[in-house]
């Protein structure tokens, strides 16, 4: 799911719940803003591979993990930021400079 541009940018935002993203979110900005304004991600497994495809996700909102994903040129930049912590953390992804500022 959610393999072109923009594809399910903004989904689950203000309040809503999206329990996985897996394999999901392969384009530019693909998931772009999803689960933002108080929305909720509760895993992000083996996604987020394109540019900008995350980014913001769970902005102001929450995601539980991260795991195998975000590994692209500002894939989850600003994921998560404006909300609480990543509890389950942040595991296999993120490995060069600038895929999670």
């Amino acid at each position: 799911a959610c393999q072109g541009e923009a594809a399910c940018g903004s989904a689950a935002i203000s309040g809503g719940v999206i329990e996985n993203i897996e394999d999901a979110c392969q384009g530019q900005r693909a998931c772009e803003g999803s689960a933002g304004d108080k929305g909720f991600i509760r895993k992000i497994f083996d996604a987020c591979q394109g540019e900008n495809a995350c980014y913001k996700a769970g902005y102001g909102g929450n995601i539980t993990e991260i795991m195998s994903a975000c590994n692209a040129h500002g894939a989850c930049k600003n994921a998560g930021s404006g909300s609480m912590e990543i509890p389950s953390g942040i595991d296999s992804c993120c490995n060069e400079v600038g895929e999670c500022e």
